[in-house]
């Protein structure tokens, strides 16, 4: 979809900007559009699968804890306990208590109408079988694989106080490594910035984003 999107509008070639599973979602484009379609990426803590039965590799607690995960997608595969479980997570409280308590640092960041935005695709008629599907479906294709199949410029910026995506966690180390071997891929932590900095921290990404986007459009 994001590659017929690109081709209709945005014949000049676009620049796909990604946060968390957003980045692997901008990957996975740039990798099947070339850089033909996308003339540059920003990941910004790019997540390393769609769910934790892609970071069982990585993960020493994922795999400590993996009974317990299947037993809860085993019960998820159940409608009345997958209703019952989605109509708590999906509450509003329960959307703010998580943005401030672990994905953002600026709580001032956190308004009442990030929550409503947050929650209104939850009320979607099927949110609760996408629910389902993001715990107990494919992983898909990890940022390694997939980096494989981008030459376009990359700009990777990372929260260093992500609990999510952790600053020192696999798939930013990989990306560390992959800019001390390709010059077109930069990486650069974010002081105090939580697992997204486009909204936590505006102003700080901003810094790096509008210069990369001069770049690759001169």
């Amino acid at each position: 979809m994001i590659c017929d999107f690109a081709k209709e509008f945005a014949e000049e070639g676009a620049v796909l900007v990604g946060n968390s599973i957003g980045s692997l979602t901008a990957l996975a484009a740039a990798a099947k559009g070339g850089e033909d379609l996308f003339r540059g990426l920003v990941l910004l803590n790019c997540a390393g699968a769609m769910n934790r039965k892609g970071l069982m590799d990585e993960n020493f607690l994922i795999r400590l804890l993996s009974p317990i995960f299947i037993l809860i997608e085993y019960l998820l595969q159940k409608p009345r306990v997958a209703n019952f479980l989605f109509d708590r997570f999906r509450r509003k409280e329960n959307i703010r208590s998580i943005l401030e308590q672990q994905a953002y640092r600026n709580k001032a960041s956190v308004t009442d109408q990030l929550v409503d935005i947050l929650h209104a695709p939850s009320t979607d008629p099927g949110a609760t079988d996408v629910f389902v599907k993001v715990f107990t479906g494919d992983p898909g294709p990890r940022p390694e694989g997939l980096m494989e199949n981008v030459s376009a410029p990359v700009l990777v910026l990372w929260g260093d106080s992500d609990i999510w995506t952790p600053p020192n966690g696999p798939v930013a180390n990989y990306f560390r490594q992959l800019s001390a071997e390709r010059n077109n891929v930069a990486v650069f932590s974010l002081a105090d910035v939580g697992h997204c900095p486009h909204d936590d921290r505006p102003e700080l990404a901003a810094e790096y984003i509008l210069p990369f986007l001069s770049t690759v459009h001169d």
